[in-house]
Protein backbone atom coordinates (compact mmCIF):
# COMPACT_ATOMS: atom_id res chain seq x y z
CA UNK A 1 0.00 0.00 0.00
CA UNK A 2 2.72 2.70 0.89
CA UNK A 3 4.33 1.92 -2.64
CA UNK A 4 1.37 2.38 -4.81
CA UNK A 5 0.99 6.05 -2.73
CA UNK A 6 4.38 7.11 -3.68
CA UNK A 7 4.49 9.75 -5.95
CA UNK A 8 6.13 8.58 -9.72
CA UNK A 9 5.26 11.74 -11.40
CA UNK A 10 4.75 15.18 -11.96
CA UNK A 11 3.10 17.47 -14.58
CA UNK A 12 3.58 21.30 -14.44
CA UNK A 13 1.90 23.82 -16.62
CA UNK A 14 2.84 27.57 -16.33
CA UNK A 15 0.52 28.69 -19.57
CA UNK A 16 0.73 32.37 -20.68
CA UNK A 17 -2.63 33.73 -21.48
CA UNK A 18 -4.32 36.76 -22.83
CA UNK A 19 -7.63 37.81 -22.02
CA UNK A 20 -9.49 38.30 -25.16
CA UNK A 21 -13.22 39.51 -24.38
CA UNK A 22 -13.71 41.51 -21.12
CA UNK A 23 -13.98 40.21 -17.72
CA UNK A 24 -15.99 40.25 -14.44
CA UNK A 25 -15.25 38.61 -11.01
CA UNK A 26 -17.32 40.51 -8.98
CA UNK A 27 -15.53 41.35 -5.47
CA UNK A 28 -18.97 41.51 -3.72
CA UNK A 29 -19.34 45.34 -2.92
CA UNK A 30 -19.37 48.80 -4.75
CA UNK A 31 -17.68 52.35 -4.00
CA UNK A 32 -20.61 53.65 -3.65
CA UNK A 33 -20.71 55.05 -7.59
CA UNK A 34 -20.66 51.66 -9.05
CA UNK A 35 -22.66 48.52 -8.55
CA UNK A 36 -20.17 45.65 -9.15
CA UNK A 37 -16.41 46.02 -8.95
CA UNK A 38 -13.89 43.93 -9.68
CA UNK A 39 -11.71 41.73 -7.73
CA UNK A 40 -8.66 42.01 -6.95
CA UNK A 41 -5.21 41.14 -5.19
CA UNK A 42 -3.37 43.25 -2.32
CA UNK A 43 -1.57 44.88 -5.00
CA UNK A 44 -4.66 46.27 -6.98
CA UNK A 45 -4.35 44.19 -10.00
CA UNK A 46 -7.04 41.55 -11.47
CA UNK A 47 -7.59 37.91 -9.94
CA UNK A 48 -9.39 34.97 -10.99
CA UNK A 49 -9.69 32.72 -8.10
CA UNK A 50 -8.49 29.03 -8.72
CA UNK A 51 -11.78 28.16 -7.41
CA UNK A 52 -12.93 29.88 -10.93
CA UNK A 53 -10.03 28.01 -12.76
CA UNK A 54 -10.30 24.83 -11.36
CA UNK A 55 -14.57 24.85 -11.71
CA UNK A 56 -14.41 25.92 -15.35
CA UNK A 57 -11.30 23.27 -16.03
CA UNK A 58 -13.57 20.56 -14.66
CA UNK A 59 -16.54 20.73 -16.52
CA UNK A 60 -14.62 21.15 -19.81
CA UNK A 61 -13.13 17.61 -18.80
CA UNK A 62 -16.96 16.34 -17.89
CA UNK A 63 -17.70 17.61 -21.43
CA UNK A 64 -15.19 15.60 -23.46
CA UNK A 65 -14.79 12.96 -21.50
CA UNK A 66 -17.12 12.10 -19.04
CA UNK A 67 -18.27 12.43 -15.59
CA UNK A 68 -16.29 9.22 -13.64
CA UNK A 69 -13.40 10.31 -15.56
CA UNK A 70 -13.95 14.48 -13.79
CA UNK A 71 -13.99 12.67 -10.68
CA UNK A 72 -11.02 10.73 -11.19
CA UNK A 73 -9.05 13.96 -12.42
CA UNK A 74 -10.14 16.63 -9.89
CA UNK A 75 -11.77 14.33 -7.15
CA UNK A 76 -15.56 13.75 -6.58
CA UNK A 77 -17.62 16.79 -4.80
CA UNK A 78 -20.82 14.73 -4.34
CA UNK A 79 -21.13 15.61 -0.18
CA UNK A 80 -23.91 13.15 -0.33
CA UNK A 81 -23.83 9.31 0.85
CA UNK A 82 -23.34 8.04 -2.87
CA UNK A 83 -19.73 9.75 -2.59
CA UNK A 84 -17.22 7.02 -3.61
CA UNK A 85 -14.51 8.00 -0.88
CA UNK A 86 -12.07 5.51 -3.00
CA UNK A 87 -12.09 8.88 -5.73
CA UNK A 88 -9.99 10.37 -3.12
CA UNK A 89 -9.06 14.39 -3.43
CA UNK A 90 -7.71 16.06 -7.13
CA UNK A 91 -4.97 15.32 -9.02
CA UNK A 92 -5.12 18.62 -10.14
CA UNK A 93 -3.56 21.92 -8.10
CA UNK A 94 -4.43 25.02 -9.95
CA UNK A 95 -2.98 28.40 -8.51
CA UNK A 96 -4.93 31.97 -8.49
CA UNK A 97 -4.30 34.18 -11.29
CA UNK A 98 -3.28 37.39 -11.51
CA UNK A 99 -3.87 39.29 -14.36
CA UNK A 100 -1.23 42.29 -15.67
CA UNK A 101 -3.08 45.16 -16.77
CA UNK A 102 -2.38 47.04 -20.25
CA UNK A 103 -2.84 50.80 -19.52
CA UNK A 104 -6.03 52.05 -17.36
CA UNK A 105 -7.15 48.54 -18.08
CA UNK A 106 -10.41 48.83 -16.66
CA UNK A 107 -13.77 49.64 -18.49
CA UNK A 108 -17.41 50.35 -17.37
CA UNK A 109 -20.62 49.50 -18.94
CA UNK A 110 -24.43 50.10 -18.14
CA UNK A 111 -26.96 47.32 -17.78
CA UNK A 112 -30.61 47.21 -17.48
CA UNK A 113 -33.10 44.88 -17.63
CA UNK A 114 -35.68 44.50 -20.38
CA UNK A 115 -39.49 43.72 -20.44
CA UNK A 116 -40.25 40.93 -22.20
CA UNK A 117 -43.34 42.12 -24.06
CA UNK A 118 -42.81 45.65 -24.37
CA UNK A 119 -39.23 45.76 -25.03
CA UNK A 120 -38.17 48.75 -22.76
CA UNK A 121 -36.57 49.17 -19.93
CA UNK A 122 -38.04 48.25 -16.89
CA UNK A 123 -37.84 50.90 -13.76
CA UNK A 124 -35.29 50.90 -11.03
CA UNK A 125 -33.27 47.88 -13.20
CA UNK A 126 -30.64 49.81 -14.36
CA UNK A 127 -27.27 49.15 -12.88
CA UNK A 128 -22.93 49.90 -13.66
CA UNK A 129 -20.16 47.12 -13.62
CA UNK A 130 -16.70 47.76 -13.82
CA UNK A 131 -14.94 44.76 -15.71
CA UNK A 132 -10.84 43.72 -16.72
CA UNK A 133 -10.35 45.24 -20.35
CA UNK A 134 -9.22 42.38 -22.98
CA UNK A 135 -5.46 42.80 -23.67
CA UNK A 136 -4.81 41.60 -19.87
CA UNK A 137 -2.37 38.92 -19.75
CA UNK A 138 -0.93 36.34 -17.30
CA UNK A 139 0.30 32.56 -16.74
CA UNK A 140 -1.94 29.84 -15.45
CA UNK A 141 0.11 27.88 -13.30
CA UNK A 142 -0.90 23.86 -12.94
CA UNK A 143 0.50 20.65 -10.78
CA UNK A 144 -0.54 17.59 -11.46
CA UNK A 145 0.47 14.70 -8.76
CA UNK A 146 0.29 11.32 -9.78
CA UNK A 147 0.39 8.38 -7.42
CA UNK A 148 1.49 5.07 -8.76
CA UNK A 149 -2.01 4.35 -7.80
CA UNK A 150 -3.04 6.15 -9.90
CA UNK A 151 -1.20 5.68 -13.18
CA UNK A 152 -2.20 1.99 -12.37
CA UNK A 153 -5.88 2.89 -12.08
CA UNK A 154 -5.54 4.81 -15.77
CA UNK A 155 -4.08 2.12 -17.35
CA UNK A 156 -7.01 -0.10 -17.02
CA UNK A 157 -8.94 2.83 -19.23
CA UNK A 158 -10.43 1.47 -22.49
CA UNK A 159 -8.11 3.78 -25.34
CA UNK A 160 -11.68 4.38 -26.72
CA UNK A 161 -11.91 7.05 -24.19
CA UNK A 162 -8.69 8.58 -25.24
CA UNK A 163 -9.04 11.99 -27.67
CA UNK A 164 -5.23 11.61 -29.10
CA UNK A 165 -4.25 8.57 -31.07
CA UNK A 166 -0.90 9.06 -30.12
CA UNK A 167 -1.55 9.05 -26.65
CA UNK A 168 0.53 6.32 -24.52
CA UNK A 169 -1.59 6.15 -21.80
CA UNK A 170 -4.55 8.43 -20.04
CA UNK A 171 -2.66 10.86 -17.72
CA UNK A 172 -0.70 11.13 -21.72
CA UNK A 173 -3.96 12.25 -23.45
CA UNK A 174 -5.23 14.30 -20.49
CA UNK A 175 -2.21 16.51 -20.51
CA UNK A 176 -2.83 16.65 -24.13
CA UNK A 177 -6.48 17.75 -23.36
CA UNK A 178 -5.48 20.54 -21.40
CA UNK A 179 -3.21 21.81 -24.01
CA UNK A 180 -6.12 21.88 -26.46
CA UNK A 181 -8.27 24.11 -24.00
CA UNK A 182 -6.17 26.74 -23.23
CA UNK A 183 -5.39 27.42 -26.68
CA UNK A 184 -8.59 26.78 -27.61
CA UNK A 185 -9.60 28.84 -24.67
CA UNK A 186 -11.65 28.89 -21.51
CA UNK A 187 -14.60 31.63 -20.09
CA UNK A 188 -14.24 32.71 -16.96
CA UNK A 189 -15.96 34.43 -14.56
CA UNK A 190 -19.87 35.71 -14.93
CA UNK A 191 -21.36 36.62 -17.94
CA UNK A 192 -19.34 33.83 -19.70
CA UNK A 193 -22.36 33.27 -21.87
CA UNK A 194 -22.32 36.49 -23.19
CA UNK A 195 -19.06 36.27 -24.81
CA UNK A 196 -17.12 37.54 -21.54
CA UNK A 197 -14.12 36.33 -19.71
CA UNK A 198 -12.09 34.32 -22.32
CA UNK A 199 -8.57 33.71 -21.41
CA UNK A 200 -6.24 32.18 -24.30
CA UNK A 201 -3.09 30.99 -25.41
CA UNK A 202 -1.69 32.93 -28.49
CA UNK A 203 0.37 30.27 -29.24
CA UNK A 204 0.01 26.01 -29.95
CA UNK A 205 3.18 25.98 -28.09
CA UNK A 206 1.34 25.06 -24.46
CA UNK A 207 4.09 24.43 -22.07
CA UNK A 208 4.11 21.88 -19.64
CA UNK A 209 6.92 18.86 -18.40
CA UNK A 210 5.88 15.74 -17.31
CA UNK A 211 8.87 15.10 -14.16
CA UNK A 212 9.13 11.33 -14.54
CA UNK A 213 10.57 10.15 -11.38
CA UNK A 214 11.46 6.79 -12.86
CA UNK A 215 14.10 8.07 -15.28
CA UNK A 216 17.70 9.29 -13.96
CA UNK A 217 18.13 13.32 -13.27
CA UNK A 218 14.46 13.73 -13.13
CA UNK A 219 14.38 13.86 -9.47
CA UNK A 220 17.03 16.69 -9.62
CA UNK A 221 14.99 18.82 -12.00
CA UNK A 222 12.25 18.89 -10.04
CA UNK A 223 14.30 20.30 -7.01
CA UNK A 224 15.32 22.80 -9.45
CA UNK A 225 11.90 23.64 -10.11
CA UNK A 226 11.24 23.96 -6.62
CA UNK A 227 14.00 26.32 -5.81
CA UNK A 228 13.26 28.77 -8.83
CA UNK A 229 10.04 27.57 -10.61
CA UNK A 230 7.74 30.84 -9.00
CA UNK A 231 10.46 32.89 -10.60
CA UNK A 232 8.64 35.19 -13.43
CA UNK A 233 11.90 34.02 -15.98
CA UNK A 234 11.30 30.47 -15.47
CA UNK A 235 11.51 28.11 -17.86
CA UNK A 236 10.80 24.82 -17.66
CA UNK A 237 12.49 21.77 -18.82
CA UNK A 238 12.31 21.14 -22.66
CA UNK A 239 9.90 18.14 -23.36
CA UNK A 240 11.54 15.27 -25.39
CA UNK A 241 8.61 15.66 -27.80
CA UNK A 242 6.70 19.04 -27.73
CA UNK A 243 3.33 19.05 -27.91
CA UNK A 244 1.39 21.45 -30.84
CA UNK A 245 -2.00 22.44 -29.00
CA UNK A 246 -5.11 22.01 -31.72
CA UNK A 247 -8.51 23.49 -31.34
CA UNK A 248 -10.91 21.25 -29.26
CA UNK A 249 -13.34 19.38 -31.61
CA UNK A 250 -16.74 20.30 -31.07
CA UNK A 251 -19.35 17.53 -30.22
CA UNK A 252 -21.75 16.58 -32.63
CA UNK A 253 -24.52 17.92 -30.79
CA UNK A 254 -23.52 21.39 -30.51
CA UNK A 255 -24.38 23.77 -32.83
CA UNK A 256 -22.20 26.47 -34.14
CA UNK A 257 -23.19 29.14 -36.37
CA UNK A 258 -20.50 31.44 -37.50
CA UNK A 259 -21.91 34.62 -38.98
CA UNK A 260 -20.77 37.94 -41.16
CA UNK A 261 -23.15 40.42 -41.67
CA UNK A 262 -22.71 44.33 -43.77
CA UNK A 263 -23.77 47.30 -41.75
CA UNK A 264 -26.31 48.80 -44.51
CA UNK A 265 -26.62 52.37 -42.74
CA UNK A 266 -25.58 53.53 -38.91
CA UNK A 267 -24.92 51.99 -35.62
CA UNK A 268 -25.57 52.92 -32.35
CA UNK A 269 -24.88 51.31 -28.98
CA UNK A 270 -24.85 53.94 -26.96
CA UNK A 271 -21.86 54.24 -24.25
CA UNK A 272 -22.62 56.77 -21.84
CA UNK A 273 -19.51 56.39 -19.69
CA UNK A 274 -17.38 57.23 -22.96
CA UNK A 275 -17.27 61.29 -23.98
CA UNK A 276 -18.08 61.76 -27.13
CA UNK A 277 -17.24 64.39 -29.84
CA UNK A 278 -15.95 67.43 -28.21
CA UNK A 279 -19.33 69.69 -29.16
CA UNK A 280 -21.24 69.18 -25.43
CA UNK A 281 -24.57 69.16 -27.50
CA UNK A 282 -23.62 65.09 -28.02
CA UNK A 283 -25.86 63.36 -25.75
CA UNK A 284 -24.21 59.49 -26.80
CA UNK A 285 -21.74 58.05 -28.71
CA UNK A 286 -21.27 54.33 -30.28
CA UNK A 287 -19.46 51.50 -27.48
CA UNK A 288 -15.96 51.29 -28.73
CA UNK A 289 -13.11 49.39 -27.51
CA UNK A 290 -9.85 50.32 -28.02
CA UNK A 291 -9.55 50.47 -31.51
CA UNK A 292 -12.79 49.00 -32.65
CA UNK A 293 -15.95 49.57 -32.03
CA UNK A 294 -18.33 46.64 -30.20
CA UNK A 295 -21.67 45.06 -29.76
CA UNK A 296 -21.35 43.48 -26.57
CA UNK A 297 -22.32 40.31 -25.99
CA UNK A 298 -25.17 41.95 -23.73
CA UNK A 299 -26.48 43.67 -26.70
CA UNK A 300 -26.98 40.67 -28.93
CA UNK A 301 -28.17 38.84 -26.18
CA UNK A 302 -31.15 40.54 -25.74
CA UNK A 303 -31.71 40.73 -29.77
CA UNK A 304 -31.82 37.20 -29.89
CA UNK A 305 -33.86 36.64 -26.79
CA UNK A 306 -36.52 39.39 -28.02
CA UNK A 307 -36.71 38.02 -31.35
CA UNK A 308 -37.05 34.46 -30.73
CA UNK A 309 -39.65 35.21 -28.13
CA UNK A 310 -41.63 36.96 -30.81
CA UNK A 311 -41.47 33.85 -32.79
CA UNK A 312 -42.34 31.16 -30.28
CA UNK A 313 -45.95 33.33 -29.60
CA UNK A 314 -46.57 32.89 -32.41
CA UNK A 315 -46.36 29.00 -32.87
CA UNK A 316 -47.36 28.50 -29.34
CA UNK A 317 -50.99 29.66 -28.26
CA UNK A 318 -50.04 28.51 -24.64
CA UNK A 319 -47.79 31.11 -22.89
CA UNK A 320 -45.78 28.51 -20.28
CA UNK A 321 -45.44 26.42 -23.62
CA UNK A 322 -43.05 29.18 -25.20
CA UNK A 323 -41.43 30.22 -21.66
CA UNK A 324 -40.12 27.07 -20.72
CA UNK A 325 -38.58 27.12 -24.34
CA UNK A 326 -36.92 30.23 -24.08
CA UNK A 327 -36.11 29.74 -20.76
CA UNK A 328 -34.65 26.34 -21.30
CA UNK A 329 -32.51 27.48 -24.23
CA UNK A 330 -31.35 31.24 -22.77
CA UNK A 331 -31.47 30.65 -18.97
CA UNK A 332 -33.57 32.64 -16.50
CA UNK A 333 -33.70 33.66 -12.67
CA UNK A 334 -36.46 34.15 -10.61
CA UNK A 335 -34.80 35.82 -7.78
CA UNK A 336 -37.81 35.88 -4.94
CA UNK A 337 -37.70 31.88 -5.29
CA UNK A 338 -34.18 31.69 -5.38
CA UNK A 339 -33.89 29.67 -8.56
CA UNK A 340 -32.42 29.41 -12.24
CA UNK A 341 -30.78 28.16 -15.27
CA UNK A 342 -27.23 29.16 -17.02
CA UNK A 343 -28.21 29.97 -20.27
CA UNK A 344 -27.22 26.99 -22.98
CA UNK A 345 -26.66 29.64 -26.06
CA UNK A 346 -23.21 31.64 -25.74
CA UNK A 347 -22.59 34.60 -27.70
CA UNK A 348 -19.61 36.57 -28.46
CA UNK A 349 -19.02 40.02 -28.62
CA UNK A 350 -18.68 41.74 -32.24
CA UNK A 351 -15.72 44.40 -32.88
CA UNK A 352 -16.11 46.52 -35.91
CA UNK A 353 -12.21 47.87 -36.80
CA UNK A 354 -12.29 51.91 -36.69
CA UNK A 355 -11.19 51.93 -39.85
CA UNK A 356 -13.56 50.20 -42.15
CA UNK A 357 -16.61 52.31 -40.45
CA UNK A 358 -16.51 56.35 -39.63
CA UNK A 359 -18.01 58.31 -37.14
CA UNK A 360 -20.26 60.88 -37.67
CA UNK A 361 -22.19 62.93 -36.09
CA UNK A 362 -25.87 63.37 -36.53
CA UNK A 363 -27.97 66.24 -35.21
CA UNK A 364 -31.97 65.93 -34.10
CA UNK A 365 -34.44 67.90 -33.05
CA UNK A 366 -37.40 66.46 -30.27
CA UNK A 367 -40.84 66.03 -31.92
CA UNK A 368 -43.95 67.35 -29.48
CA UNK A 369 -45.99 64.50 -29.89
CA UNK A 370 -48.96 66.25 -29.38
CA UNK A 371 -48.60 69.35 -32.10
CA UNK A 372 -46.17 67.67 -34.11
CA UNK A 373 -43.87 70.24 -33.95
CA UNK A 374 -40.21 71.07 -32.87
CA UNK A 375 -39.61 71.41 -29.29
CA UNK A 376 -38.01 74.92 -28.27
CA UNK A 377 -34.55 74.34 -27.40
CA UNK A 378 -34.47 69.84 -27.42
CA UNK A 379 -32.02 70.51 -29.94
CA UNK A 380 -29.78 66.83 -30.06
CA UNK A 381 -27.31 65.06 -31.91
CA UNK A 382 -25.71 61.24 -31.04
CA UNK A 383 -22.62 59.94 -32.83
CA UNK A 384 -23.50 56.57 -34.41
CA UNK A 385 -20.70 54.67 -36.95
CA UNK A 386 -21.97 54.68 -40.26
CA UNK A 387 -20.64 52.45 -43.20
CA UNK A 388 -17.87 53.80 -45.58
CA UNK A 389 -19.65 55.04 -48.90
CA UNK A 390 -18.63 51.83 -50.69
CA UNK A 391 -19.10 48.67 -49.17
CA UNK A 392 -20.55 47.64 -46.28
CA UNK A 393 -19.08 47.22 -43.13
CA UNK A 394 -18.39 43.65 -42.06
CA UNK A 395 -20.20 42.65 -38.59
CA UNK A 396 -19.36 39.12 -37.24
CA UNK A 397 -21.08 36.68 -34.92
CA UNK A 398 -20.28 33.67 -33.35
CA UNK A 399 -23.30 31.60 -31.44
CA UNK A 400 -22.94 28.15 -30.17
CA UNK A 401 -25.18 26.00 -27.87
CA UNK A 402 -23.49 22.59 -26.18
CA UNK A 403 -26.27 19.66 -26.60
CA UNK A 404 -28.46 21.55 -28.47
CA UNK A 405 -31.98 20.18 -29.40
CA UNK A 406 -33.09 20.32 -33.40
CA UNK A 407 -35.51 22.56 -32.40
CA UNK A 408 -33.76 24.86 -30.74
CA UNK A 409 -31.70 25.29 -33.52
CA UNK A 410 -34.65 25.40 -36.23
CA UNK A 411 -35.31 28.73 -33.80
CA UNK A 412 -31.98 30.45 -34.00
CA UNK A 413 -31.76 29.33 -37.48
CA UNK A 414 -34.97 31.84 -38.05
CA UNK A 415 -33.52 34.09 -35.46
CA UNK A 416 -30.38 34.37 -38.00
CA UNK A 417 -32.71 34.58 -40.97
CA UNK A 418 -34.75 37.63 -39.83
CA UNK A 419 -30.97 39.41 -39.10
CA UNK A 420 -29.52 38.79 -42.41
CA UNK A 421 -33.11 40.18 -44.12
CA UNK A 422 -32.87 43.24 -42.11
CA UNK A 423 -35.60 42.55 -39.76
CA UNK A 424 -34.24 42.56 -36.79
CA UNK A 425 -32.16 45.70 -36.07
CA UNK A 426 -29.56 45.84 -33.28
CA UNK A 427 -28.94 48.99 -30.79
CA UNK A 428 -30.60 52.26 -30.29
CA UNK A 429 -32.67 54.51 -32.89
CA UNK A 430 -34.31 51.63 -34.87
CA UNK A 431 -37.55 53.49 -35.60
CA UNK A 432 -34.93 55.97 -37.60
CA UNK A 433 -33.62 52.86 -39.76
CA UNK A 434 -30.50 52.23 -37.60
CA UNK A 435 -28.54 48.88 -36.42
CA UNK A 436 -30.00 47.68 -39.77
CA UNK A 437 -27.66 44.46 -41.21
CA UNK A 438 -27.69 42.57 -44.59
CA UNK A 439 -26.68 38.55 -44.54
CA UNK A 440 -23.55 37.68 -46.13
CA UNK A 441 -22.16 34.58 -44.91
CA UNK A 442 -23.16 32.13 -42.72
CA UNK A 443 -21.44 28.82 -41.75
CA UNK A 444 -23.70 26.55 -39.36
CA UNK A 445 -22.08 23.41 -37.97
CA UNK A 446 -24.68 20.99 -36.41
CA UNK A 447 -24.79 17.16 -35.63
CA UNK A 448 -22.89 15.94 -38.93
CA UNK A 449 -24.19 18.49 -40.90
CA UNK A 450 -21.64 21.34 -42.78
CA UNK A 451 -23.53 24.09 -44.15
CA UNK A 452 -22.62 27.72 -45.82
CA UNK A 453 -24.85 29.81 -46.85
CA UNK A 454 -23.95 32.91 -48.89
CA UNK A 455 -25.07 35.76 -50.40
CA UNK A 456 -25.68 39.86 -50.26
CA UNK A 457 -28.98 40.78 -50.31
CA UNK A 458 -29.03 41.38 -54.13
CA UNK A 459 -27.67 38.06 -56.01
CA UNK A 460 -29.22 35.15 -55.53
CA UNK A 461 -28.48 32.71 -51.64
CA UNK A 462 -25.86 29.69 -52.60
CA UNK A 463 -25.94 26.81 -50.02
CA UNK A 464 -23.04 24.51 -49.67
CA UNK A 465 -22.99 21.68 -47.71
CA UNK A 466 -21.71 18.11 -46.23
CA UNK A 467 -22.98 15.33 -44.21
CA UNK A 468 -20.90 12.83 -42.60
CA UNK A 469 -18.07 13.77 -44.10
CA UNK A 470 -19.67 13.27 -47.58
CA UNK A 471 -20.94 16.16 -49.91
CA UNK A 472 -24.88 17.22 -49.63
CA UNK A 473 -27.39 19.06 -52.23
CA UNK A 474 -27.97 22.80 -51.70
CA UNK A 475 -31.78 20.68 -51.46
CA UNK A 476 -30.78 18.09 -49.25
CA UNK A 477 -29.18 20.71 -47.05
CA UNK A 478 -32.75 23.15 -46.94
CA UNK A 479 -34.53 19.72 -45.61
CA UNK A 480 -32.12 19.72 -43.16
CA UNK A 481 -32.71 22.88 -42.08
CA UNK A 482 -36.79 22.90 -42.69
CA UNK A 483 -37.11 19.70 -40.44
CA UNK A 484 -35.50 21.39 -37.32
CA UNK A 485 -37.58 24.68 -38.13
CA UNK A 486 -40.68 22.20 -38.26
CA UNK A 487 -39.44 20.45 -34.67
CA UNK A 488 -39.87 24.01 -33.33
CA UNK A 489 -43.79 22.81 -32.83
CA UNK A 490 -43.44 19.63 -31.73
Amino acid sequence: MKQMANIVKKVIFKVPVTLKSPLRIGCGYDDGITDLLVLKAADGRPLVPATSLAGVLRQQVRELYDERLADFCFGQIDDSKKAKPEIGQSRVYVDDLILDIDGEGYLHRDGVAIDDYTGIGIDGAKFDYEAVDRGASGVVQLEITLRAADVEEAQAFDASVFRHTDAVDFWDDFNKTLADIFYTGIHVGSLTAKGFGLLASDSKDVPFYTFDFSKPGEFYKWLDYLDAGQQADYQLPVSPIPYQAESVQYPEDTLVMDMQFGLKSSLLVRDYNAGGPSDLSVISVQMKNHNDFVIPGTTLKGVIRHRAQGLLRKIFSDPERWQDFINHLMGYANESKGVGQQSHLMVHEAYIPSSQVRLHKQTRNRIDRLIGGTIEGALFSEAPIWRNKDFLAPVHFKWSVKKCQDREAGLLFLVMRDLWMGNVPIGGGAAIGRGVLQGQRCHLRFKQWDIVLEGDGEHALSIQGMQKGQEATPQQCMDFLEQCVAEIGR
